[in-house]
């Protein structure tokens, strides 16, 4: 596949590379004891740079709520097809409750808005319509990324896919149990790079290693001038990139937090 040949281009041509840097620390290079960045905002960026979610999904922390407020499983709506026995048939009154991935808008007759939204939970994604009055009433909460709770009657129909007609939309109900929202404090993962300065003649070598092994997993530059971090980019993690990373500017100057 692609990311097989640029990794084996980059092991065939890494002569280029083999130049001395001269760069180097006295001391061992340890990554700094960084909490790690926040769940939501981790899943946006890998979400953002993949189209999917890696390291987890934003609705898992809330699985007890979605028990406990009785919310349907996607995936058991769009399985249901409208069989024999299932609890789900056209214009079943549904709830719910997930993140918005899709927003589509739609001018009316009347000039009015109306909209396609997009929920997943952790199972799946519906597609819900939210007529012209519950989107004037609720558009604040109709924002990509917002966690909503959303009732309504099911449409299922033979030559589409199941769809939600809205008749409530209420912001994420995480307040009800408080108790099941611990996210606990971990290490930041990422890939960690001491450099002299931003300036540093490594960095071009770096730079192009970013841009050929270019994947989800963060990379972040340490410089010793300005006592600094910075995010400089994300990696296909994988041995050929640490082991040419480490030849750029030495084994200790390099930790990897996976």
């Amino acid at each position: 596949d692609l990311d097989a040949d640029k990794n084996k281009n980059v092991i065939g041509q890494i002569g280029f590379f083999d130049a001395d840097s001269g760069f180097s620390f006295a001391n061992d290079f340890t990554a700094p004891d960084m909490e790690e960045m926040p769940q939501n905002e981790l899943l946006a960026y890998e979400k953002e740079i993949t189209g999917l979610y890696i390291s987890g999904h934003p609705m898992e922390q809330y699985m007890n709520i979605a028990k406990k407020i009785g919310a349907d499983n996607i995936a058991e709506i769009l399985n249901s097809d409208n069989e024999f026995g299932t609890k789900y048939k056209d214009n079943s009154r549904v709830k719910i409750y997930g993140i918005i991935s899709k927003i589509e808008k739609r001018t009316t007759k009347s000039n009015s808005t109306m909209c396609f939204v997009t929920v997943e939970d952790i199972s799946a994604s519906i597609e819900c319509i939210v007529f012209s009055r519950q989107y004037a009433e609720r558009v604040q909460h109709l924002q990509m990324g917002n966690i909503i709770l959303i009732t309504g009657r099911l449409s299922l129909r033979e030559d589409k896919e199941a769809t939600v007609v809205c008749e409530t939309i209420e912001p994420n109900p995480k307040n009800v149990m408080k108790e099941d929202i611990k996210p606990q404090k971990k290490q930041r993962k990422g890939i960690f790079l001491r450099l002299s300065s931003r300036s540093s003649s490594e960095m071009t070598k770096i730079n192009t290693l970013l841009d050929i092994f270019e994947g989800g997993f963060p990379v972040y530059a340490y410089y010793a001038d300005e006592n600094k971090y910075d995010k400089i980019g994300y990696v296909n993690l994988n041995e050929p990139l640490i082991s040419e990373l480490k030849h750029i500017i030495s084994d200790e100057n390099v930790v990897v937090r996976n």
